[in-house]
């Protein structure tokens, strides 16, 4: 029976394209097996936010085509989609489909006649299953090439997507993070016009669904009934993944971005207002051209100020055939590395001190489905998407456990397991431990959401 393994590169969007893929290559007969597992199809479903991204992505492609000799290697995803000739001009190399024919690649094989839709059941490797509700972005940021790889705007219907979130929660995935590559513009393509909102009318009523994380809204696409039911939904994560770039408007305005520095203020005042200990993550630019001292002090004063628990720092560099590229007043190089970082010993310590909150207090953990390999302990993620490693013992995979804080570090907080909720051990028999399929290291994206 032919193989096939699948390696991802890049943001959610991507992960949960892959996991699309992956579903109309198992229902065409195909049988999905680990990297490191030689397979009969390899397909990796690439990254191109950066330049680094894009030597990632060749190197995961060379990486494929050695370790499964005469496998076909199929290439598709951003850097497909804007570099289709040089990904094909690679050794090996069978076949690339950008982002635009990624529904039609069990039919570019020859497996079926005809595009199908996909029919995700279930998201592996951690227990949160990601929910793309759509595709695309319009925003042309000047310094994001995402617009022209990924389209207009598409959206899913809430019809379709609470019919998927059921199914992935019958599957046993008992948090969804609600995904796309610009999520605040749902809707606005679609007739009637739907919103954010409606969504997640459908979802919160779906039984066995106990978390639902908003991955990644501007601070302006809080709308009044958003935050309503933030207020009212205890099933919406107190965590909001809000992009910052820059606390600088002068340089938010040559970004094109859409809001400014006193809007992303007043919004974490609102949430601070309604919820407790909210959880707040970012992504900032970093040396964007013309960025002076005092920007740059702008942006750390605005960090400062919000109490970021997760900040994804950026290195600026061209972006080829962006209008960033071609802006005078390029920061130097050594400029931009002394800022990162002191970006990122503030993240650090910004870090910490969130962490630090939950010290001698119990939280609530979902656990993910394999132990951590370098400290052999079980890792999950509170509400506030804390990362805790957890002192437990094994067959504890998928599970909702109360958990005891005794430590902090910036990157996550080490616990000791209190033992398992009441609705977790009524649920403990029924609920299966989620397979993990092999993917890369996940890449941030300055767009959609890192979180």
């Amino acid at each position: 029976m032919k193989t096939f393994q699948v390696i991802t590169l890049g943001c959610k969007a991507n992960q949960y394209d892959s996991e699309g893929i992956a579903s109309a290559l198992e229902e065409a007969g195909l049988v999905r097996v680990e990297v490191g597992v030689p397979a009969d199809l390899c397909l990796i479903n690439t990254c191109t936010v950066t330049h680094e991204a894009d030597r990632k992505s060749r190197q995961q492609i060379r990486r494929a085509v050695k370790a499964n000799p005469g496998a076909q290697v199929l290439a598709t995803g951003c850097a497909a989609e804007l570099h289709p000739e040089k990904l094909a001009a690679l050794t090996g190399v069978s076949l690339v489909a950008g982002n635009r024919a990624k529904g039609r690649i069990p039919e570019l094989l020859g497996l079926v006649q005809g595009s199908r839709p996909w029919n995700i059941r279930h998201f592996g490797r951690h227990t949160r299953a990601f929910l793309k509700i759509q595709d695309g972005c319009e925003c042309f940021c000047t310094y994001c090439i995402i617009p022209f790889v990924r389209g207009r705007v598409v959206s899913r219907t809430p019809e379709d997507l609470e019919t998927e979130a059921r199914r992935l929660a019958a599957s046993g995935h008992q948090e969804i993070v609600l995904t796309g590559i610009h999520i605040g513009s749902y809707g606005t393509d679609l007739e009637p016009r739907r919103t954010l909102s409606e969504v997640l009318d459908r979802l919160v009523p779906i039984e066995g669904l106990r978390r639902i994380r908003i991955s990644s809204i501007e601070a302006r696409e809080f709308s009044e009934r958003l935050l309503d039911q933030i207020h009212r939904f205890p099933k919406l994560c107190p965590h909001f993944h809000i992009p910052l770039q820059s606390g600088s408007d002068r340089i938010l305005t040559w970004m094109k971005r859409r809001y400014r520095a006193a809007d992303l203020l007043r919004t974490v005042d609102r949430l601070n207002g309604m919820l407790s200990e909210v959880s707040y993550t970012t992504d900032v630019i970093v040396g964007f051209p013309g960025e002076t001292d005092e920007d740059f002090e702008a942006t750390l004063d605005t960090a400062r100020r919000i109490g970021f628990s997760k900040v994804h720092v950026f290195p600026y560099s061209d972006r080829e055939g962006t209008p960033a590229a071609r802006l005078p007043r390029k920061c130097s190089p050594r400029v931009i590395a002394e800022r990162c970082d002191r970006l990122e010993a503030l993240a650090r310590d910004l870090a910490l001190a969130y962490k630090a909150r939950f010290l001698g207090r119990e939280v609530e953990v979902l656990t993910e489905n394999e132990r951590d390999p370098e400290t052999g302990r079980l890792p999950g993620y509170t509400d506030r998407y804390v990362r805790v490693l957890i002192d437990a013992p094994g067959g504890l995979f998928n599970r909702f456990l109360k958990v005891r804080i005794r430590a902090v570090e910036p990157e996550a907080a080490l616990g000791e397991s209190a033992g398992a909720s009441p609705a977790a051990r009524r649920a403990a028999m029924s609920l299966p431990v989620l397979a993990a399929p092999s993917v890369a290291e996940d890449l941030p994206c300055q767009c959609t959401a890192a979180e």
